[in-house]
């Protein structure tokens, strides 16, 4: 059962995905948690902005905790990189909403508003990339540009969740959701070079 906060949180994520943070009113948000538009303010001070910046850190949070979580596990680079994908599919699996959300935000402008979070993302993306350059360089990875293998797997993840029309076209109404993880994962292990599970 989600508490009122989760609930405001997932409405919220919802209407930013949908319309986005100009054509999300509280008033919605609210309707959609149950809830009146002014007791969100008891929950989230800040209104609006205080809502979207709550989501958008659990979005950097949840991609780069997950990360560091696999990066423990002592694998190699091609196994670690197939974890994470599943992590992260798993991670998105949870909360679509996010994935929607993100998808929007790949699209909009840089603003006041996201450009400091965009800077944080850029940063860690950066640093996973030079990781991947290093470890394709040292012949642990196939020759595969980083960049386009993060581009891969972030777009494969984030489309399959938060694109519902084009999951559709794609896979069909009957596609399971474990199947497109297991198709995923397929493809994340032929680009990085790890066996298929016997």
């Amino acid at each position: 059962m989600q508490t009122t906060k989760e609930r405001i949180l997932s409405a919220a994520a919802r209407q930013f995905a949908l319309y986005g943070y100009e054509g999300a009113p509280l008033r919605a948000i609210g309707d959609e948690a149950g809830i009146r538009a002014a007791s969100i303010f008891h929950h989230f001070p800040g209104g609006k902005q205080e809502l979207y910046d709550t989501i958008t850190a659990e979005l950097m949070e949840l991609a780069q905790s997950r990360l560091l979580s696999v990066a423990g596990l002592g694998l190699g680079p091609a196994e670690t990189l197939t974890v994470f994908a599943a992590v992260f599919w798993d991670a998105l699996a949870e909360k679509p909403d996010l994935a929607s959300l993100l998808l929007r935000e790949a699209f909009e402008a840089v603003s006041e508003r996201n450009a400091v979070k965009r800077d944080v993302a850029g940063a860690f993306v950066r640093q996973l990339i030079a990781g991947l350059r290093a470890s394709r360089d040292a012949g642990a990875l196939p020759d595969i540009e980083p960049e386009a293998l993060i581009m891969t797997i972030a777009a494969y993840g984030v489309v399959a969740h938060g694109a519902p029309v084009i999951r559709q076209i794609l896979y069909g109404e009957e596609a399971t959701s474990d199947a497109m993880r297991e198709h995923f994962l397929a493809v994340v292990r032929r680009l990085v070079g790890v066996p298929e599970p016997g």
